[in-house]
Protein backbone atom coordinates (compact mmCIF):
# COMPACT_ATOMS: atom_id res chain seq x y z
CA UNK A 1 0.00 0.00 0.00
CA UNK A 2 2.82 2.11 0.44
CA UNK A 3 4.10 1.42 -2.82
CA UNK A 4 1.31 2.65 -4.53
CA UNK A 5 0.40 6.23 -2.33
CA UNK A 6 4.16 7.17 -3.13
CA UNK A 7 3.82 6.40 -6.83
CA UNK A 8 0.09 8.07 -7.12
CA UNK A 9 1.77 11.08 -4.80
CA UNK A 10 4.91 11.14 -7.72
CA UNK A 11 2.58 10.62 -10.80
CA UNK A 12 0.44 13.25 -9.91
CA UNK A 13 2.60 16.05 -10.11
CA UNK A 14 3.70 14.75 -13.25
CA UNK A 15 0.25 15.26 -15.10
CA UNK A 16 0.46 18.24 -17.45
CA UNK A 17 0.14 19.55 -21.01
CA UNK A 18 1.48 17.57 -24.09
CA UNK A 19 2.85 19.29 -27.36
CA UNK A 20 0.05 19.63 -30.00
CA UNK A 21 2.53 17.31 -32.46
CA UNK A 22 4.02 13.60 -33.05
CA UNK A 23 7.05 15.03 -32.03
CA UNK A 24 8.93 13.19 -28.86
CA UNK A 25 12.15 14.95 -27.76
CA UNK A 26 14.52 12.16 -25.18
CA UNK A 27 17.36 14.07 -23.64
CA UNK A 28 19.39 12.79 -20.84
CA UNK A 29 22.78 13.69 -19.04
CA UNK A 30 24.70 10.21 -18.23
CA UNK A 31 27.46 11.22 -15.87
CA UNK A 32 31.21 9.37 -15.84
CA UNK A 33 29.44 8.43 -19.40
CA UNK A 34 33.31 7.67 -21.30
CA UNK A 35 31.39 7.06 -24.88
CA UNK A 36 30.37 9.54 -27.89
CA UNK A 37 27.26 7.91 -28.79
CA UNK A 38 24.28 5.59 -28.24
CA UNK A 39 22.05 3.28 -30.26
CA UNK A 40 18.31 3.95 -29.91
CA UNK A 41 16.43 0.74 -30.81
CA UNK A 42 12.44 1.87 -31.42
CA UNK A 43 10.13 -0.65 -33.06
CA UNK A 44 11.76 -1.73 -35.89
CA UNK A 45 14.32 0.82 -36.44
CA UNK A 46 18.00 1.50 -35.23
CA UNK A 47 19.15 5.09 -34.64
CA UNK A 48 22.57 6.32 -33.48
CA UNK A 49 22.38 9.10 -31.06
CA UNK A 50 25.29 11.60 -30.63
CA UNK A 51 27.11 12.20 -26.56
CA UNK A 52 28.94 15.02 -26.16
CA UNK A 53 32.17 15.18 -23.95
CA UNK A 54 29.84 15.81 -21.01
CA UNK A 55 27.61 13.03 -21.40
CA UNK A 56 24.69 14.92 -22.58
CA UNK A 57 22.13 14.29 -25.55
CA UNK A 58 18.95 15.04 -26.89
CA UNK A 59 16.93 13.53 -29.98
CA UNK A 60 13.68 14.72 -31.67
CA UNK A 61 11.86 11.42 -33.04
CA UNK A 62 8.27 11.17 -34.86
CA UNK A 63 6.11 8.95 -33.51
CA UNK A 64 2.62 8.25 -34.25
CA UNK A 65 1.85 5.80 -31.90
CA UNK A 66 2.75 4.33 -28.12
CA UNK A 67 6.70 3.05 -28.60
CA UNK A 68 8.71 1.35 -26.41
CA UNK A 69 12.46 2.70 -26.73
CA UNK A 70 15.96 0.91 -25.74
CA UNK A 71 18.80 3.29 -25.01
CA UNK A 72 22.45 0.80 -24.80
CA UNK A 73 25.69 1.54 -25.18
CA UNK A 74 29.07 -0.75 -23.57
CA UNK A 75 28.36 0.55 -20.07
CA UNK A 76 24.31 1.99 -19.93
CA UNK A 77 21.52 0.16 -20.80
CA UNK A 78 17.53 1.41 -20.34
CA UNK A 79 14.35 0.83 -22.02
CA UNK A 80 11.56 3.46 -21.78
CA UNK A 81 7.89 4.08 -23.21
CA UNK A 82 7.61 7.30 -25.43
CA UNK A 83 4.13 9.00 -26.20
CA UNK A 84 3.72 11.26 -29.42
CA UNK A 85 3.78 14.53 -28.44
CA UNK A 86 5.45 14.46 -25.20
CA UNK A 87 9.11 15.03 -23.32
CA UNK A 88 11.31 12.58 -21.59
CA UNK A 89 14.50 14.02 -19.69
CA UNK A 90 17.05 12.07 -16.98
CA UNK A 91 19.91 11.79 -15.88
CA UNK A 92 22.00 8.42 -15.00
CA UNK A 93 25.38 7.94 -13.19
CA UNK A 94 26.76 5.07 -14.97
CA UNK A 95 28.80 3.95 -12.20
CA UNK A 96 25.60 3.33 -10.20
CA UNK A 97 22.79 1.65 -11.70
CA UNK A 98 20.76 0.71 -9.07
CA UNK A 99 20.15 4.44 -7.63
CA UNK A 100 21.82 6.75 -10.26
CA UNK A 101 18.82 6.89 -12.50
CA UNK A 102 15.99 10.01 -11.80
CA UNK A 103 13.78 11.53 -14.17
CA UNK A 104 14.12 15.58 -14.40
CA UNK A 105 11.16 16.68 -16.09
CA UNK A 106 7.52 16.50 -15.26
CA UNK A 107 4.46 15.23 -17.92
CA UNK A 108 2.29 12.19 -17.66
CA UNK A 109 5.03 10.38 -19.95
CA UNK A 110 7.26 10.38 -17.11
CA UNK A 111 4.13 9.38 -14.51
CA UNK A 112 3.87 6.31 -17.07
CA UNK A 113 7.50 5.28 -17.07
CA UNK A 114 7.32 5.10 -13.60
CA UNK A 115 4.17 3.71 -13.17
CA UNK A 116 5.89 0.89 -15.33
CA UNK A 117 8.93 0.51 -13.35
CA UNK A 118 6.67 -0.17 -10.09
CA UNK A 119 4.75 -2.62 -12.13
CA UNK A 120 7.79 -4.25 -13.00
CA UNK A 121 8.87 -3.96 -9.17
CA UNK A 122 5.85 -5.83 -8.02
CA UNK A 123 5.36 -8.47 -10.32
CA UNK A 124 8.99 -9.44 -9.76
CA UNK A 125 7.53 -9.80 -6.38
CA UNK A 126 5.03 -11.51 -6.69
CA UNK A 127 5.54 -14.18 -9.02
CA UNK A 128 5.30 -17.60 -7.64
CA UNK A 129 7.35 -20.68 -8.23
CA UNK A 130 5.66 -21.94 -10.91
CA UNK A 131 5.65 -25.70 -10.04
CA UNK A 132 4.72 -24.91 -6.26
CA UNK A 133 1.90 -22.14 -7.78
CA UNK A 134 0.25 -25.10 -9.86
CA UNK A 135 0.85 -27.62 -7.25
CA UNK A 136 -1.77 -25.38 -4.79
CA UNK A 137 -4.44 -27.00 -3.82
CA UNK A 138 -7.65 -25.63 -5.90
CA UNK A 139 -8.68 -22.71 -2.73
CA UNK A 140 -5.31 -21.78 -2.10
CA UNK A 141 -4.27 -21.53 -5.60
CA UNK A 142 -7.61 -19.20 -6.40
CA UNK A 143 -7.10 -17.40 -3.48
CA UNK A 144 -3.01 -16.65 -4.77
CA UNK A 145 -4.25 -15.84 -8.29
CA UNK A 146 -6.78 -13.07 -6.77
CA UNK A 147 -4.29 -11.31 -4.58
CA UNK A 148 -1.28 -11.11 -7.58
CA UNK A 149 -4.54 -9.56 -9.46
CA UNK A 150 -5.82 -6.94 -6.90
CA UNK A 151 -2.85 -6.01 -6.42
CA UNK A 152 -1.70 -5.17 -9.39
CA UNK A 153 -4.88 -3.75 -10.34
CA UNK A 154 -4.74 -1.26 -7.50
CA UNK A 155 -0.85 0.21 -8.77
CA UNK A 156 -3.42 0.73 -12.09
CA UNK A 157 -6.03 2.34 -10.67
CA UNK A 158 -3.92 4.30 -8.81
CA UNK A 159 -1.95 5.64 -11.70
CA UNK A 160 -5.43 6.03 -14.10
CA UNK A 161 -6.96 7.83 -11.48
CA UNK A 162 -3.54 10.50 -10.58
CA UNK A 163 -3.45 11.15 -13.85
CA UNK A 164 -6.32 13.58 -15.92
CA UNK A 165 -3.93 12.64 -19.16
CA UNK A 166 -3.14 8.84 -18.71
CA UNK A 167 -3.90 7.53 -22.44
CA UNK A 168 -7.38 5.64 -22.05
CA UNK A 169 -5.71 2.88 -24.63
CA UNK A 170 -2.36 2.37 -22.21
CA UNK A 171 -4.52 1.69 -19.25
CA UNK A 172 -7.26 -0.52 -21.23
CA UNK A 173 -4.19 -2.68 -22.26
CA UNK A 174 -2.58 -2.92 -19.02
CA UNK A 175 -5.86 -3.50 -17.78
CA UNK A 176 -6.06 -6.63 -20.48
CA UNK A 177 -2.48 -7.54 -19.57
CA UNK A 178 -3.19 -7.93 -15.72
CA UNK A 179 -6.56 -9.74 -16.81
CA UNK A 180 -5.06 -12.22 -19.42
CA UNK A 181 -2.05 -13.17 -17.03
CA UNK A 182 -4.49 -14.28 -14.12
CA UNK A 183 -6.36 -16.20 -16.77
CA UNK A 184 -3.48 -17.82 -18.02
CA UNK A 185 -2.45 -19.12 -14.62
CA UNK A 186 -5.98 -20.44 -14.43
CA UNK A 187 -5.96 -22.32 -17.79
CA UNK A 188 -2.48 -23.21 -17.00
CA UNK A 189 -3.83 -25.30 -13.46
CA UNK A 190 -7.05 -26.59 -15.40
CA UNK A 191 -4.41 -28.44 -17.75
CA UNK A 192 -1.39 -28.79 -15.66
CA UNK A 193 -2.27 -29.32 -11.52
CA UNK A 194 -2.69 -33.38 -12.48
CA UNK A 195 1.11 -33.78 -13.97
CA UNK A 196 1.98 -31.17 -10.86
CA UNK A 197 0.61 -33.54 -8.10
CA UNK A 198 0.61 -36.82 -9.97
CA UNK A 199 -2.40 -37.64 -10.65
CA UNK A 200 -3.03 -37.55 -14.42
CA UNK A 201 -7.06 -38.02 -13.85
CA UNK A 202 -7.43 -35.03 -11.85
CA UNK A 203 -10.13 -32.52 -12.93
CA UNK A 204 -10.58 -29.30 -12.59
CA UNK A 205 -13.52 -27.85 -10.33
CA UNK A 206 -16.09 -25.05 -11.56
CA UNK A 207 -14.12 -23.06 -8.72
CA UNK A 208 -11.22 -23.58 -11.77
CA UNK A 209 -13.71 -23.24 -15.08
CA UNK A 210 -15.77 -20.58 -13.57
CA UNK A 211 -13.04 -17.95 -14.04
CA UNK A 212 -12.26 -19.09 -17.51
CA UNK A 213 -15.84 -17.57 -18.76
CA UNK A 214 -14.47 -14.37 -17.99
CA UNK A 215 -12.92 -15.13 -21.06
CA UNK A 216 -12.85 -13.02 -24.69
CA UNK A 217 -11.80 -14.55 -27.67
CA UNK A 218 -13.14 -11.97 -30.07
CA UNK A 219 -10.83 -9.18 -29.11
CA UNK A 220 -8.54 -8.61 -31.98
CA UNK A 221 -6.90 -5.34 -30.46
CA UNK A 222 -5.47 -7.38 -28.18
CA UNK A 223 -3.81 -9.26 -30.95
CA UNK A 224 -0.03 -8.42 -30.35
CA UNK A 225 -0.13 -8.48 -26.96
CA UNK A 226 2.03 -11.73 -25.18
CA UNK A 227 -0.25 -12.53 -22.83
CA UNK A 228 -3.33 -12.48 -24.77
CA UNK A 229 -2.05 -14.50 -27.49
CA UNK A 230 -0.52 -17.00 -25.14
CA UNK A 231 -4.07 -17.00 -23.79
CA UNK A 232 -5.98 -17.99 -26.89
CA UNK A 233 -3.68 -20.65 -28.40
CA UNK A 234 -3.40 -22.33 -24.80
CA UNK A 235 -7.07 -22.31 -25.74
CA UNK A 236 -6.99 -23.38 -28.88
CA UNK A 237 -4.54 -26.37 -28.05
CA UNK A 238 -6.96 -27.79 -25.22
CA UNK A 239 -9.68 -27.39 -27.60
CA UNK A 240 -7.86 -29.54 -30.32
CA UNK A 241 -6.77 -32.41 -27.92
CA UNK A 242 -10.28 -32.93 -26.94
CA UNK A 243 -11.06 -32.70 -30.13
CA UNK A 244 -8.57 -36.09 -31.09
CA UNK A 245 -9.84 -37.60 -28.13
CA UNK A 246 -13.11 -37.20 -29.13
CA UNK A 247 -12.31 -38.49 -32.80
CA UNK A 248 -9.75 -41.13 -32.64
CA UNK A 249 -10.00 -41.90 -35.76
CA UNK A 250 -8.20 -39.32 -36.94
CA UNK A 251 -4.87 -39.84 -35.17
CA UNK A 252 -2.44 -40.85 -36.81
CA UNK A 253 -2.43 -39.02 -40.20
CA UNK A 254 -0.17 -36.49 -40.85
CA UNK A 255 -0.08 -33.31 -39.26
CA UNK A 256 -2.86 -34.59 -37.20
CA UNK A 257 -2.53 -32.05 -34.07
CA UNK A 258 -2.35 -29.06 -36.25
CA UNK A 259 -4.96 -30.02 -38.80
CA UNK A 260 -6.80 -30.53 -35.56
CA UNK A 261 -6.07 -27.05 -34.36
CA UNK A 262 -7.77 -26.03 -37.55
CA UNK A 263 -10.73 -27.74 -37.23
CA UNK A 264 -11.85 -26.14 -33.93
CA UNK A 265 -10.78 -22.52 -34.97
CA UNK A 266 -14.24 -21.77 -35.82
CA UNK A 267 -15.24 -22.50 -31.92
CA UNK A 268 -13.08 -20.65 -30.63
CA UNK A 269 -13.22 -17.45 -31.88
CA UNK A 270 -15.66 -15.42 -34.71
CA UNK A 271 -12.76 -12.31 -34.77
CA UNK A 272 -10.98 -12.64 -38.44
CA UNK A 273 -7.58 -10.48 -36.27
CA UNK A 274 -7.74 -13.15 -34.07
CA UNK A 275 -8.42 -16.22 -36.00
CA UNK A 276 -5.57 -15.32 -38.54
CA UNK A 277 -3.23 -14.81 -35.83
CA UNK A 278 -4.37 -18.28 -34.52
CA UNK A 279 -3.79 -19.94 -37.97
CA UNK A 280 -0.48 -18.33 -37.88
CA UNK A 281 0.47 -19.42 -35.04
CA UNK A 282 0.01 -23.52 -35.76
CA UNK A 283 1.99 -22.56 -38.97
CA UNK A 284 4.91 -20.72 -37.44
CA UNK A 285 5.16 -23.88 -34.95
CA UNK A 286 5.05 -26.63 -37.49
CA UNK A 287 6.86 -24.74 -40.32
CA UNK A 288 10.27 -25.10 -38.26
CA UNK A 289 10.35 -29.26 -38.50
CA UNK A 290 9.38 -29.09 -42.65
CA UNK A 291 6.60 -27.98 -44.73
CA UNK A 292 6.23 -28.00 -48.09
CA UNK A 293 3.50 -26.18 -50.75
CA UNK A 294 1.45 -28.76 -51.48
CA UNK A 295 1.26 -29.27 -47.42
CA UNK A 296 -2.85 -29.43 -46.51
CA UNK A 297 -2.23 -27.49 -43.72
CA UNK A 298 -0.58 -24.82 -45.62
CA UNK A 299 -3.38 -24.68 -47.85
CA UNK A 300 -6.12 -23.86 -44.90
CA UNK A 301 -3.23 -21.54 -44.10
CA UNK A 302 -3.21 -19.68 -47.14
CA UNK A 303 -7.21 -19.89 -47.50
CA UNK A 304 -7.75 -18.24 -44.14
CA UNK A 305 -5.31 -15.53 -43.62
CA UNK A 306 -4.58 -12.18 -45.65
CA UNK A 307 -2.48 -10.06 -43.44
CA UNK A 308 0.84 -9.99 -45.09
CA UNK A 309 3.19 -9.79 -41.38
CA UNK A 310 1.64 -13.45 -40.96
CA UNK A 311 1.72 -14.51 -44.62
CA UNK A 312 5.69 -13.67 -45.77
CA UNK A 313 7.51 -14.99 -42.45
CA UNK A 314 5.23 -18.22 -43.62
CA UNK A 315 6.57 -18.48 -47.21
CA UNK A 316 9.64 -17.46 -46.53
CA UNK A 317 9.83 -20.51 -44.25
CA UNK A 318 8.19 -22.50 -46.97
CA UNK A 319 10.42 -21.42 -49.69
CA UNK A 320 13.61 -22.72 -47.79
CA UNK A 321 12.46 -25.74 -46.90
CA UNK A 322 11.30 -26.51 -50.70
CA UNK A 323 15.50 -25.92 -51.62
CA UNK A 324 15.12 -29.16 -49.03
CA UNK A 325 12.89 -31.14 -51.34
CA UNK A 326 13.61 -34.56 -51.83
CA UNK A 327 15.41 -33.80 -55.74
CA UNK A 328 17.21 -30.83 -54.91
CA UNK A 329 21.09 -30.74 -54.73
CA UNK A 330 22.13 -31.45 -51.38
CA UNK A 331 24.40 -28.50 -49.77
CA UNK A 332 27.71 -29.48 -48.96
CA UNK A 333 29.49 -29.29 -45.52
CA UNK A 334 32.42 -30.50 -44.37
CA UNK A 335 33.93 -31.82 -41.10
CA UNK A 336 37.12 -33.55 -39.22
CA UNK A 337 37.37 -36.90 -38.22
CA UNK A 338 38.66 -38.12 -34.85
CA UNK A 339 42.40 -38.24 -36.80
CA UNK A 340 42.20 -35.09 -38.09
CA UNK A 341 41.27 -35.40 -41.33
CA UNK A 342 38.60 -33.58 -43.46
CA UNK A 343 35.48 -34.99 -44.89
CA UNK A 344 32.96 -33.56 -46.85
CA UNK A 345 29.27 -34.44 -47.87
CA UNK A 346 30.51 -34.83 -51.53
CA UNK A 347 33.58 -37.07 -51.02
CA UNK A 348 31.32 -39.59 -50.45
CA UNK A 349 29.03 -39.92 -53.58
CA UNK A 350 28.62 -42.84 -55.64
CA UNK A 351 26.72 -44.17 -52.37
CA UNK A 352 23.58 -43.05 -50.75
CA UNK A 353 24.33 -41.11 -47.29
CA UNK A 354 22.36 -41.97 -43.89
CA UNK A 355 23.24 -38.89 -42.16
CA UNK A 356 22.93 -38.66 -37.88
CA UNK A 357 23.06 -34.93 -36.84
CA UNK A 358 23.92 -35.22 -33.04
CA UNK A 359 25.74 -34.39 -30.21
CA UNK A 360 27.48 -36.43 -26.72
CA UNK A 361 25.26 -33.75 -24.75
CA UNK A 362 21.93 -34.65 -26.32
CA UNK A 363 20.25 -37.44 -24.73
CA UNK A 364 18.11 -38.52 -27.10
CA UNK A 365 21.15 -38.19 -29.90
CA UNK A 366 23.04 -40.72 -27.39
CA UNK A 367 19.36 -42.77 -27.34
CA UNK A 368 19.72 -43.37 -30.89
CA UNK A 369 23.34 -44.88 -30.75
CA UNK A 370 22.34 -48.53 -30.33
CA UNK A 371 20.08 -49.19 -32.60
CA UNK A 372 22.12 -46.69 -35.41
CA UNK A 373 25.25 -49.68 -34.63
CA UNK A 374 22.89 -52.09 -35.77
CA UNK A 375 21.59 -50.61 -38.50
CA UNK A 376 25.01 -50.07 -39.47
CA UNK A 377 26.02 -54.07 -39.00
CA UNK A 378 22.02 -54.43 -40.83
CA UNK A 379 23.15 -52.57 -43.84
CA UNK A 380 26.61 -53.46 -44.02
CA UNK A 381 28.21 -54.37 -47.59
CA UNK A 382 25.27 -52.60 -49.18
CA UNK A 383 25.59 -49.21 -51.47
CA UNK A 384 25.36 -47.07 -48.32
CA UNK A 385 27.50 -45.11 -45.90
CA UNK A 386 26.71 -44.49 -42.04
CA UNK A 387 27.87 -39.91 -41.37
CA UNK A 388 27.68 -38.89 -37.39
CA UNK A 389 28.02 -35.16 -37.90
CA UNK A 390 28.87 -33.58 -34.39
CA UNK A 391 27.98 -30.86 -33.04
CA UNK A 392 29.80 -30.65 -30.49
CA UNK A 393 32.24 -27.40 -29.44
CA UNK A 394 34.22 -29.83 -26.59
CA UNK A 395 36.24 -31.67 -29.17
CA UNK A 396 38.07 -33.94 -26.85
CA UNK A 397 34.26 -34.74 -24.90
CA UNK A 398 33.55 -35.85 -29.06
CA UNK A 399 36.57 -37.85 -29.46
CA UNK A 400 36.31 -39.92 -25.86
CA UNK A 401 33.19 -40.67 -26.69
CA UNK A 402 33.40 -42.00 -30.29
CA UNK A 403 36.06 -44.37 -28.82
CA UNK A 404 34.70 -45.47 -25.74
CA UNK A 405 31.54 -46.27 -27.41
CA UNK A 406 33.46 -47.81 -31.07
CA UNK A 407 31.05 -45.44 -32.49
CA UNK A 408 31.29 -46.88 -36.00
CA UNK A 409 30.26 -45.68 -39.68
CA UNK A 410 32.42 -42.43 -40.68
CA UNK A 411 32.69 -40.08 -37.45
CA UNK A 412 33.23 -36.13 -38.37
CA UNK A 413 32.62 -33.00 -36.29
CA UNK A 414 31.35 -29.83 -37.36
CA UNK A 415 31.04 -27.65 -34.36
CA UNK A 416 28.19 -25.67 -32.99
CA UNK A 417 28.48 -22.93 -35.38
CA UNK A 418 27.98 -24.39 -38.37
CA UNK A 419 26.30 -23.95 -41.81
CA UNK A 420 24.55 -27.12 -41.71
CA UNK A 421 22.36 -26.11 -39.01
CA UNK A 422 21.59 -23.22 -41.02
CA UNK A 423 21.45 -24.73 -44.72
CA UNK A 424 19.10 -27.70 -43.41
CA UNK A 425 17.11 -25.81 -40.90
CA UNK A 426 17.92 -27.93 -38.23
CA UNK A 427 16.47 -26.44 -35.13
CA UNK A 428 16.91 -29.82 -32.69
CA UNK A 429 18.68 -32.86 -32.28
CA UNK A 430 18.70 -35.59 -33.50
CA UNK A 431 18.28 -34.90 -36.92
CA UNK A 432 18.76 -37.41 -39.37
CA UNK A 433 18.87 -37.11 -43.10
CA UNK A 434 19.56 -39.54 -46.70
CA UNK A 435 21.38 -38.61 -49.64
CA UNK A 436 20.88 -39.99 -52.85
CA UNK A 437 24.55 -41.58 -55.09
CA UNK A 438 24.00 -38.23 -56.97
CA UNK A 439 24.59 -35.66 -54.33
CA UNK A 440 20.89 -35.19 -54.37
CA UNK A 441 18.12 -34.99 -51.00
CA UNK A 442 16.30 -38.22 -50.31
CA UNK A 443 15.16 -36.80 -47.07
CA UNK A 444 16.35 -33.69 -44.54
CA UNK A 445 13.49 -35.19 -42.09
CA UNK A 446 14.33 -39.30 -42.50
CA UNK A 447 13.02 -41.33 -39.86
CA UNK A 448 15.35 -42.41 -36.72
CA UNK A 449 17.33 -45.49 -36.89
CA UNK A 450 14.73 -46.88 -33.83
CA UNK A 451 11.11 -45.79 -36.52
CA UNK A 452 10.73 -46.70 -39.76
CA UNK A 453 14.27 -46.13 -41.27
CA UNK A 454 13.93 -49.57 -42.70
CA UNK A 455 11.10 -49.45 -45.00
CA UNK A 456 12.77 -46.23 -46.27
CA UNK A 457 16.21 -47.79 -47.27
CA UNK A 458 14.88 -51.21 -48.52
CA UNK A 459 13.01 -49.21 -50.74
CA UNK A 460 16.14 -47.59 -52.30
CA UNK A 461 16.76 -48.43 -56.09
CA UNK A 462 20.88 -50.03 -56.07
CA UNK A 463 21.39 -50.45 -52.86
Amino acid sequence: MKQILAIVFLMSLFACSQKNSNEVTLKGHLINFDESSLRLYIDDRVDTVAVDKDGRFETTLQLDKQSSAYLMSKNFSRSFLLLPGFELSFTQDVTNKEDGFKFTNQNVLVATNLYQEAMYKLHVKLTPNKREFLALDEEAFIAKANDIYTQKKNLLDAFAKANDYADSDFVRLEMNKIKYEKLNSFISFKSSHGAYIGDRSFVASEKITSHLKEADFNLGELVGIPLYNEFVETALSNKASDYLKANPEVNGEKNTYALSQFACLDEITTNTMVKEYLAYAILRDRVKWGITGESELLKKFRALVTNEAYLNPINSKVAAWEKLSPGQVAPDFTGQTVEGKSVSLSDLRGKYVYVDVWATWCGPCCAEIPYLQELEKEYHGKNIVFLSVSVDDDMDKWKKKVEKDKLGGIQINVGHRTNISKDYMINGIPRFMLFDPEGKIVSVNAPRPSGKIREVLNGLKNL
